[in-house]
């Protein structure tokens, strides 16, 4: 579903389905704030949105809102469609709505660590710390009943679009602050604790 709005000299359109509509006009009000605070928008113009770096393409005299291609090289190539972007804003917010609390953004290219082989298993934890620098997402996915200190060797780092990749259900809680630690089995959320120790039950 298209959408469109008439942002300084452009249309802008951000195409996205149809579940996703509020959303895409919560995009296309940030795109024209950023066009009225200047300079105005216009081909080539990026925007960081939550996690997702999206850039504005001019196809056939209208600026299409482009998002990073996730399934390829997102620091490269950009796909004329914004549901992924979306998709896991949409989840994002409405997880942070539950528990009361703000985000903490992180950006697809940030690294998280990654217990070898968790991703394809069903019951994981996810830890957020403080980032130790400016690529770091400070988040770490591991399995139940792993060693405490798991040697490095057996930790990847990945960026948070592979993770998305694998298991994009994930990335719902990732904009949680350091401190919160998540249960997973599959792709529902088990239970959440917050950095004192409280847990969380939240609504699928």
């Amino acid at each position: 579903m298209k959408h469109q709005r008439k942002i300084g000299s452009w249309v802008v359109v951000a195409d996205c389905g149809e579940a996703l509509s509020p959303q895409a006009e919560s995009l296309l009000d940030a795109i024209e704030q950023l066009d009225a605070a200047g300079p105005p928008v216009q081909n080539g113009t990026t925007i960081q949105f939550g996690w997702s770096l999206l850039t504005l393409r001019d196809f056939n005299g209208e600026l299409h809102v482009c998002e990073p291609y996730f399934a390829g090289d997102p620091f490269t190539s950009v796909m004329p469609f914004v549901d992924n972007t979306l998709q896991v804003l949409k989840g994002q917010a409405a997880l942070l709505e539950q528990l009361g609390v703000s985000p903490v953004d992180i950006r697809f290219s940030d690294k998280i660590g990654v217990a070898k082989g968790c991703l394809q298993q069903d019951h994981i934890y996810l830890v957020r710390e403080e980032p130790v620098d400016a690529e770091d997402s400070g988040w770490y996915i591991g399995l139940y009943g792993e060693p405490k200190d798991r040697p490095m060797s057996e930790i990847d780092l990945l960026s948070i679009y592979e993770v998305f990749n694998q298991r994009y259900a994930l990335l719902d809680v990732m904009t949680l602050p350091p401190g919160f630690r998540v249960s997973f089995t599959g792709d529902v959320i088990e239970a959440v604790m917050d950095g004192n120790g409280e847990m969380h039950r939240v609504q699928a």
